[in-house]
């Protein structure tokens, strides 16, 4: 070793040196174990190979670790709240009130007790009185993300932390998310049906060209009436600190009943403030600490 010009002194550095660097990667690698499904994440086929690329991607530095940390230090903290939607139907689980039918099988029972002359009245005439029920569901999470070159530092970090909080929570109450990323072009319709290549987009990609708000608020409204998303989800979550023009009308939202979401990071945009106030949403400006974020996750919840 001294021919190679590594004494003993040298050796043991580089052996505390290597050490601590895998013990570094793998504290990153637990955060990011927690947000690709807990502790059995590993024995899930195919995500040993999943996290291994992520973790050399770790090491290669094309992951930023602020991300995992800011996102851990928000979950850690985040208030277990939900909004729930609830759907009128014959087969919930909750009473929403009362409705008239013809099938006796769904009419109340005391409806079939009635006197022969007015249970025949009601059978030729309005219908029974039966139960009208409602399923609960909790709506799923659709997220637009600013990549743009502006958006470098910081400003990223804080937007893909707060979206990586948002997957877990979703994970965890079996809600659906989507999600699209967008600069001056809007970027595939990312969501849970495949999580991993969701997750590593969320880590990985790189902030850089333009700004389209526009482009991103028309393809999520086009999402929820082609995709019918809006059978799941009436709310659009954007962050951007953009301010570019937008031509989308408050009217547009109204005709699916979507309501916007609009945080702004170090910015001001009055007419996503116009949008969401006139669809009874929120505007808000980013505070990029965790407590901001979980002031968004409550107003988004």
């Amino acid at each position: 070793m001294e021919k190679l010009g590594i004494n003993g002194e040298n050796f043991k550095e580089i052996l505390e040196g290597a050490g601590k660097e895998a013990e570094k990667a793998t504290k990153e690698m637990k955060e990011i174990m927690r947000f690709a499904g807990g502790k059995h994440a590993g024995k899930q086929p195919g995500t040993i190979e999943f996290l291994a690329e992520l973790a050399d991607a770790i090491r290669k530095q094309k992951v930023d670790v602020k991300i995992i940390e800011l996102a851990g230090k928000i979950a850690d903290f985040m208030p277990k709240f939900t909004k729930m939607k609830k759907q009128k139907d014959r087969h919930g689980d909750e009473l929403a009130g009362y409705r008239l039918t013809k099938r006796l099988e769904e009419a109340l029972p005391r409806e079939l007790a009635l006197p022969d002359e007015l249970f025949y009245y009601k059978l030729a005439s309005s219908g029974f009185v039966a139960k009208e029920k409602q399923t609960i569901k909790e709506g799923a999470f659709y997220v637009l993300i600013d990549k743009s070159g502006s958006m470098a530092g910081e400003k990223t970090v804080w937007a893909r932390a707060v979206a990586l909080a948002l997957l877990k929570l979703a994970r965890e109450k079996k809600r659906r998310f989507f999600m699209r990323f967008f600069d001056y072009d809007v970027y595939d319709l990312l969501s849970d049906d495949n999580f991993q290549q969701l997750l590593t987009a969320i880590l990985t990609v790189k902030s850089d060209g333009g700004t389209s708000i526009n482009s991103a608020l028309r393809t999520a409204l086009q999402d929820l009436v082609e995709k019918k998303l809006s059978e799941q989800t009436n709310t659009i979550i954007i962050i951007t600190d953009g301010e570019d023009e937008v031509t989308v009308k408050p009217e547009e939202f109204k005709k699916t009943n979507t309501t916007l979401v609009a945080v702004m990071i170090q910015g001001f945009n009055g007419v996503l403030r116009r949008i969401a106030e006139a669809t009874g949403g929120k505007y808000m400006k980013a505070t990029l600490t965790p407590e901001g974020a979980l002031k968004l996750l409550e107003e988004v919840s």
